[in-house]
């Protein structure tokens, strides 16, 4: 595994893509989406907070998606890969090892756009107070889980190298603008079909996890007794469970047919068909 690593790291580091989708492409969507959540928001100064969770989950699919469909299809083409694929045994190994590589790539991304985000909106977000943290931590792990079981999955089964960094690219888009990521969801509220297309999109159900945690537990009104603002203003969920169960399900079909397909291509044919 050591060796597997070393290559990864080999394709990583010489890649100039990997370090501007992990250090500089959530910088720069960072600032579009606090500035669009302000316009939307009748011009309040809300944004940062509107906008950051959003921000901070679409690491995952930044890098499960994008990140890992690009190493997967470089390794793929390597004389290692072609020596490696005699042996299934190493194969799962090699897979193993990206996704466990990627693991800790988002973890990296996401600390660093939370450290930029809090530091250059700190006066803004007066609300930490009200986030659950483990929850929070929940959410990240889950989206980050999925993600890169969605690139592993686009990477191992797509051959064609341009078709699965399209495919990538289009879930991407279409989640970070109608899954809550770089468009708050409190926006797609109000319009039936663009909420029905976020249902359809599996980086949605994350968000509502997140967005949870988000305003977890922020003060109560005391004329009223209810609290400030709640998640379900927020989101298109009301609360935790159908999100979590959803999550949950959606990993577990995802990796059912990884193995369904890992079965059917080195067990059930040849073994050298890959």
């Amino acid at each position: 595994m050591k060796i597997i690593f070393k290559l990864i790291w080999k394709f990583q580091s010489k890649s100039w893509i990997s370090g501007a989708l992990i250090f500089i492409v959530p910088v720069i969507f960072l600032f579009i989406s606090v500035e669009t959540a302000n316009t939307l928001n009748s011009g309040s100064s809300n944004g940062p907070y509107l906008a950051l969770p959003g921000v901070i989950l679409a690491i995952s699919p930044l890098i499960g998606l994008i990140n890992l469909g690009i190493t997967i299809s470089e390794i793929r083409n390597t004389t290692f890969y072609k020596h490696l694929k005699i042996s299934t045994i190493n194969l799962p190994i090699l897979f193993g090892s990206l996704i466990i590589y990627n693991l800790f790539v988002t973890i990296i991304g996401t600390l660093w756009i939370m450290l930029v985000g809090f530091s250059v909106y700190h006066s803004y977000l007066h609300a930490f107070k009200w986030i659950n943290w483990p929850l929070f931590s929940l959410a990240i792990i889950i989206s980050t889980i999925l993600a890169c079981s969605l690139g592993l999955l686009l990477g191992i089964v797509i051959n064609n190298f341009k078709w699965s960094i399209i495919i990538a690219l289009v879930i991407f888009l279409l989640s970070i603008f109608l899954s809550g990521l770089y468009l708050p969801l409190i926006i797609l509220k109000n319009n039936l079909f663009l909420t029905i297309i976020s249902y359809c999109l599996p980086f949605t159900y994350p968000m509502g996890i997140l967005l949870v945690s988000w305003y977890y537990s922020p003060p109560v009104i005391p004329v009223t007794g209810q609290p400030l603002v709640k998640a379900s203003d927020y989101s298109i969920f009301s609360n935790l469970t159908i999100p979590l169960i959803i999550s949950l399900v959606l990993i577990g079909i995802i990796l059912l047919v990884i193995l369904g397909w890992w079965y059917f291509k080195y067990f059930h044919f040849s073994k050298g068909a890959y």
